[in-house]
């Protein structure tokens, strides 16, 4: 920020200033230190005459210059023209001397006024250049803290793939040794166990489909909810059940139809309301979403105003505990029902983030009975 030559002060762009025009000068100067008024410097600006103002010191000393040569020279006129061609030789060096000694120290005196500009600009300019270096110091500081980040997000993608591997290969050995054992079990219960009733000998799938020949048998792949027994077994024969035989002809094989004692009621029933027209309202139904790896400076307000910039309004955001508090964080994020599906699209949130829909734990039952 320049500063005033006469008061040594700041001046700001806020400032009514004024600056010289002079090439070796170029000082800015506050209108009260130069005694300018401020209808001067109105009509300086609107004649254009503020294009060609000077200091003081730039008006002044190359005319105090000026006229102390020319009085000088008209000095030593006078002298040559009072005294004679013969009184020319009585013009002492003292005199001469004198003039030159003038005429130097007002050289002297311009050029100290030049090096003092000179100085000062060259202060302005050093503060600039630190000002400059303080900045450029910044900048390496922010591209380092954007490397560091853009490591961590290196390694966090990393370990997210390496996670989703070992998870992929602990469900396929889990699915292998689940397999493994129901095989095993399969085959123990087929070399051990049969699932045999006794039934006599007229009662056989054999002698009643030669009995019946209109029975067509049943179909292995039909599921039936009907549980069938026969109170008539003798020890005469064994035989593997299987549904060869019709259920319609179950009673006359002597089978009994049991039928499940427990029966399905409508009483309790829930119904949804349908009125639209009516003065009290139901509460809007939520949906949630859990994103994760968001940074770990990130707010639930955050969210919501990001949101709220893309028209999704009424929303519940809540931060959740992560497994990592110190490199990411967690939310679970609740909007009405209805524009859920908007919520999850993919070009909403960051890159990296990962985005599923939130279950809730369900609260365990207790007995009022």
């Amino acid at each position: 920020m320049p500063k005033c030559d006469k008061c040594s002060q700041s001046v700001s762009r806020y400032d009514d200033c004024i600056t010289c025009t002079a090439p070796l000068c170029a000082q800015s100067f506050h209108t009260k230190c130069v005694k300018i008024s401020e209808e001067l410097l109105v009509d300086l600006k609107t004649t254009g005459k503020v294009k060609t103002w000077r200091c003081d010191m730039c008006e002044k000393a190359p005319q105090s210059a000026v006229q102390k040569k020319t009085a000088l020279i008209e000095q030593i006129a006078v002298s040559i023209n009072n005294d004679s061609l013969k009184n020319i030789e009585d013009i002492t060096t003292s005199k001469i001397k004198q003039a030159i000694n003038s005429i130097t120290e007002e050289v002297i005196n311009v050029l100290r006024a030049e090096i003092k500009m000179l100085h000062s600009n060259n202060c302005n300019f050093s503060e600039e250049i630190a000002k400059l270096r303080s900045e450029i110091s910044k900048l390496q500081l922010e591209n380092c803290n954007l490397k560091n980040e853009i490591a961590n997000l290196k390694i966090n993608s990393s370990l997210a793939i390496g996670d989703k591997s070992v998870l992929k290969d602990e469900v396929n050995r889990d699915k292998s040794v689940l397999k493994d054992e129901v095989n095993s079990r399969s085959s123990k219960t087929d070399t051990k166990t049969t699932n045999r009733i006794k039934i006599p000998e007229m009662h056989s799938p054999k002698n009643y489909a030669q009995k019946n020949t209109n029975n067509t048998g049943l179909n292995a792949k039909k599921k039936y909810t009907e549980v069938l027994k026969n109170n008539n077994i003798s020890n005469s024969t064994y035989l593997d059940f299987t549904p060869h035989e019709n259920i319609n002809s179950s009673e006359e094989a002597g089978f009994q139809v049991v039928r499940p004692r427990r029966k399905t009621s409508n009483k309790n029933k829930t119904i949804t309301g349908s009125a639209t027209n009516s003065n009290i309202k139901a509460i809007t139904k939520y949906s949630y979403l859990y994103v994760t790896r968001l940074e770990k400076d990130v707010t639930s307000e955050n969210i919501i105003n990001y949101l709220k910039e893309l028209e999704f309004n009424d929303v519940i955001c809540d931060k959740m505990n992560s497994k990592r508090p110190d490199i990411y964080s967690s939310f679970r994020i609740g909007v009405p029902a209805p524009i859920l599906d908007k919520l999850k699209d993919s070009k909403i949130w960051p890159v990296g983030t990962y985005v599923n829909t939130f279950f809730w734990k369900m609260k365990p039952r207790t007995d009022t009975t």
